[in-house]
């Protein structure tokens, strides 16, 4: 299918719930309303629910039980739970794609998210926005099993969805890649500039038109992630590691590669 027939389907975008429009919509307000947006939130029960759950989550690591969403905002902040809720309710939305699993897609975007906040944090960008860009850097795929499930289901097939080498796959089976289907659904949306450039070149940041930090820096956590996870050795790391990319956000040698082996230990403990 061609890239521009992937959103000619009338049906294929599910409707968002009126709190995640709400939550999408309050990127653009400089007058954020925090307390009705957590208020309209907590009257979510299955999103509220899926958030606590999280908040209290080894990935946090709070000192306390989280019982409330204004205790999750107040312990991970309005950024970070307004990116984790919008996350889980784009999973919901997309439940139903054939072929895809939900559960994984949502615990790889966890880890890169996480991945993507420390290395953002070292180079001085929004760390915030990094984490928010890693929970939604895989909404693509799950547009692409929705529109073209046939052609998926053979893909699939043949490259595991989290395999290092997807995207280079993707590139040449379609000619295009899920991130850049993403940053398309993510401008459909609304979303923040800065957001959108991220998810649509986290695949290949070098080759866009604009360059985005943000996009570089989603790109090496998500491939760590996932060479990581497919128990590539130190050495195999670092033979493969993108350094092209981390050349031009201006880390050394293998200093971002070696941030992450770190931050990927102290997860495991």
């Amino acid at each position: 299918m061609k890239r521009e027939a992937v959103f000619q389907r009338a049906d294929l975008l599910p409707v968002l719930p009126r709190v995640i429009q709400d939550l999408l919509a309050s990127f653009h307000d400089d007058n954020l309303p925090i307390d009705a947006l957590v208020s309209r939130i907590a009257s979510d029960q299955g999103l509220s629910a899926k958030l606590l759950r999280v908040a209290n989550s080894a990935y946090f690591e709070v000192p306390f039980t989280v019982a409330t969403v204004a205790g999750a905002v107040s312990m991970l902040g309005f950024v970070n739970v307004r990116a984790l809720v919008i996350s889980q309710g784009l999973l919901a939305c997309f439940k139903d794609a054939p072929g895809l699993d939900p559960q994984q897609l949502w615990v790889h975007n966890m880890q890169v998210a996480g991945a993507a906040r420390h290395l953002g944090a070292r180079l001085g960008l929004n760390a915030e926005l990094a984490f928010a860009c890693g929970l939604l850097h895989t909404v693509g795929e799950a547009v692409l099993h929705l529109a073209m499930p046939a052609e998926m289901r053979v893909f699939d097939q043949g490259i595991a969805l989290l395999a290092p080498h997807r995207a280079a796959a993707q590139r040449h089976a379609f000619g295009y890649t899920q991130a850049e289907i993403g940053g398309e659904l993510a401008l459909r949306w609304n979303f923040p500039t800065l957001l959108v450039q991220a998810i649509a070149g986290s695949d290949e940041p070098l080759a866009q038109s604009e360059w985005s930090p943000l996009a570089a820096t989603l790109h090496l956590a998500d491939w760590f992630v996932r060479a990581h996870g497919a128990g590539l050795t130190q050495q195999a790391l670092r033979n493969a590691w993108p350094n092209s990319v981390a050349e031009r956000l201006a880390w050394a040698d293998h200093d971002a590669l070696d941030q992450l082996i770190a931050w990927a230990g102290v997860q495991r403990h």
